[in-house]
């Protein structure tokens, strides 16, 4: 017979939601990689369908400017057109944080066909005018150099708002290019697209899948199923029953990603007489489409029981979760400890039989743990069964329910899923079912899902900033020196950053605008001289990491209060703009800052001044005492002196009556031409010029 190869013609065959794809030939095809900078001009560009948080590459980077301050990327998301791009981060930092103020421009672009070249990037040496990356999403960049911000080329990380996708159902049924998650669609859209998908035409599906028309075509029916609405647990608000969030790769093969797609959504997609079918596992709506009896079976019918490989009584589902980061995440059914879980256990016993799915579409817990639910109960109600019917089960399709009464197991329309037909040579059909149980299906609210705590590595590129910011002066403060002089310090205190790779802390100060000191310190709180009483300070104090990265500033003002008393015996010596009037005791001492350093005395009353002029910056030096043991001469040697410069006895000196130093330990400097001079005795220092006292130091009691 020249057709006889032609034994079996299939007529109908499904790919499978629970059917699993091949696994992936490179890491970063993985979920996990969506979150992934690199750097590359051969990559694949991935298809988002939905929400995702996704990382980039790098298909441009140049530098420009004086000593190569900026930096130029172009950051290819994905394919476009998306509908839109909305949060960035830097280094997981918003990009809208202020620590960026001023260093980084990002300009989004969402991939139309059209889109205008970037103004930002055309400022990069190498880049053209013609470079619009048509039909790409992407960022263009530009970073400003600061060390302490960007210790490398930093990563990016933008929420997109994937494809926008010809739905048929939009517009009152006349179609339209809208941004959806409706899983049906998405499919459609990458089964049809010539640049990243499949490409078929229209014909290859049912007719009036594109026609608009509700209820037209199983793929309508699908649709409108996945945007039927659901509580995830009591008290909540509604959600979808199936959404699609996800990042398609396009390097892997073509099957693959359909899987991916019906996966989220328990999509069976029947190829039918040529055309493309959609069903959704799900709870029957209506009647069976055919009821076969022992009338309509040839020859006995197949039973196949559940295999130990295929039941499970736990089930973990992987998906990405938005609310942890757009991280990883796993919900697990039934929660080990259950009463469930005990159950089934015991059931097989006490042998774990456990699977673990990777939903690659989904990012809500519940949809997620509906669907781990849904393949637990699937595989402890898989009974299969097959035989070969008359040509009237021609009028089946896969993906059918169909219900079957056979004496043989006692079955009385027992219900069935059809996963493959194939016509015989003699015009019977071969039929492959599946049991059916509605219950299976059916949607549970759980209990609401616990809010996740943030976690993940420290940020080595944020910082968190010290606070409570804290600064004092005054009496409790203030240094009062040997002399019994006193001079102002302020104490500035902080509460220390919380983050642990913290190296040191930097405080800057100063008056007006200006920082006239810093200081670096391990911790709080440090003590600040050189400051006036009575000016204001702006301080500021930021903590370093130790890659020297620092956070933001933490900023406040103090005013210098003025000085009190100079102890025992001694005076005050202050230095500020205005006349003291507080704490004052007579023989205190003010310079005015605001002219020229001019000293005053407060004589119990008043202040008045002891001096001409001023004393400039550095005229003023301390020196260390001499002692006797310093001066070592002998007897003979001081006769020789005193021969030369005047009477020298034991216990005093005499030069030229100019210089005299009395048994009494007073000294004197006299200028010979003036009459100036300098009296030094045991508590005091005395200058006059001529006969007028100018500036007296020490005991200044009369």
């Amino acid at each position: 017979m020249a057709w006889g190869w032609l034994v079996n013609l299939l007529v109908s065959a499904a790919i499978s939601w629970l059917l699993k794809p091949d696994e992936p030939d490179f890491p970063e095809q993985t979920d996990d990689g969506t979150l992934v900078n690199k750097a590359s001009s051969l990559a694949q560009i991935p298809v988002i369908y939905g929400k995702r948080k996704v990382g980039g590459t790098r298909v441009f980077v140049e530098t420009s400017g004086t000593d190569n301050q900026y930096l130029y990327i172009a950051l290819v998301l994905c394919e476009g057109e998306v509908n839109s791009i909305g949060n960035v981060w830097i280094n997981d930092v918003l990009s809208t944080d202020s620590k960026f103020s001023g260093l980084v421009t990002i300009n989004k672009h969402t991939g139309a066909d059209n889109q205008a070249f970037d103004s930002t990037l055309a400022n990069a040496p190498s880049w053209d005018s013609d470079y619009k990356l048509s039909g790409v999403a992407y960022l263009g960049i530009r970073l400003k150099w600061d060390r302490e911000v960007f210790g490398s080329i930093p990563n990016f990380h933008a929420e997109v708002e994937g494809r926008k996708c010809y739905d048929p159902r939009a517009s009152g049924g006349n179609g339209a290019t809208i941004y959806t998650t409706n899983p049906v669609i998405c499919l459609l859209d990458y089964l049809t697209n010539t640049r990243y998908g499949k490409g078929l035409p229209t014909s290859a599906f049912e007719t009036d899948v594109f026609s608009g028309q509700s209820g037209s075509s199983s793929w309508h029916d699908a649709a409108d199923l996945c945007d039927e609405t659901v509580t995830p647990y009591t008290g909540s608000g509604s959600i979808a029953k199936f959404s699609c969030n996800a990042v398609i790769n396009t390097d892997t093969t073509l099957m693959n990603n359909v899987k991916v797609l019906l996966s989220g959504m328990r999509g069976l997609m029947p190829y039918t007489q040529g055309k493309y079918r959609l069903v959704i596992e799900d709870e029957l709506d209506g009647s069976a489409v055919f009821n076969f009896t022992e009338e309509h079976i040839v020859d006995g019918i197949a039973i196949t029981g559940e295999k130990k490989s295929d039941r499970y009584n736990r089930v973990i589902t992987t998906f990405t979760n938005p609310d942890n980061n757009w991280q990883q995440d796993q919900i697990v059914y039934p929660e080990a400890g259950s009463s469930t879980y005990t159950t089934y256990l015991s059931d097989d016993n006490n042998f774990k039989l456990e699977s673990t799915v990777n939903l690659k579409t989904v990012t809500n817990v519940y949809q997620a743990y509906n669907i781990a639910r849904t393949i637990l109960r699937k595989s402890r109600e898989n009974l299969r069964c097959s035989f070969q019917a008359t040509t009237e089960a021609l009028q089946c399709a896969v993906g059918d329910i169909v219900t079957v009464t056979h004496s043989t197991p006692a079955w009385t329309a027992k219900p069935f899923r059809i996963m493959d037909m194939a016509l015989q040579s003699d015009g019977e059909v071969t039929l492959s079912m599946i049991e059916h149980q509605d219950a299976v299906y059916s949607w549970s609210e759980t209990s609401q899902a616990p809010v996740i705590a943030d976690t993940g590595l420290p940020n080595p590129f944020s910082v968190v900033a010290p606070t409570s910011l804290s600064v004092a002066s005054g009496e409790n403060y203030q240094v009062t020196n040997d002399d019994g002089s006193t001079q102002p310090r302020m104490l500035i205190s902080w509460t220390d950053s919380t983050d642990n790779f913290v190296d040191h802390y930097i405080i800057q100060y100063g008056i007006s605008s200006t920082w006239d000191g810093e200081i670096k310190t391990d911790g709080s709180p440090i003590y600040v001289a050189g400051v006036t009483s009575g000016s204001t300070y702006n301080i500021r104090v930021k903590a370093v990491n130790s890659m020297g990265i620092s956070s933001t500033w933490l900023t406040g003002t103090h005013t210098i209060a003025n000085l009190v008393g100079g102890g025992a015996g001694g005076i005050t010596t202050f230095s500020q703009t205005s006349a003291p009037t507080a704490d004052l005791e007579t023989g205190d001492l003010w310079f005015d800052t605001d002219d020229d350093n001019k000293l005053y005395r407060y004589n119990g009353s008043a202040w008045t001044s002891v001096q001409d002029g001023s004393i400039p910056d550095g005229d003023l030096a301390w020196y260390d005492e001499v002692t006797e043991d310093d001066i070592n001469l002998t007897n003979d040697e001081i006769a020789d002196i005193s021969a030369d410069l005047g009477a020298i006895t034991a216990g005093s000196l005499n030069i030229n009556n100019l210089f005299t130093v009395s048994s009494a330990g007073v000294a004197l400097i006299k200028s010979a031409s003036s009459g100036s001079r300098i009296e030094i005795n045991n508590n005091k220092i005395l200058i006059y010029d001529g006969s007028v006292l100018r500036v007296v130091l020490g005991d200044l009691t009369p």
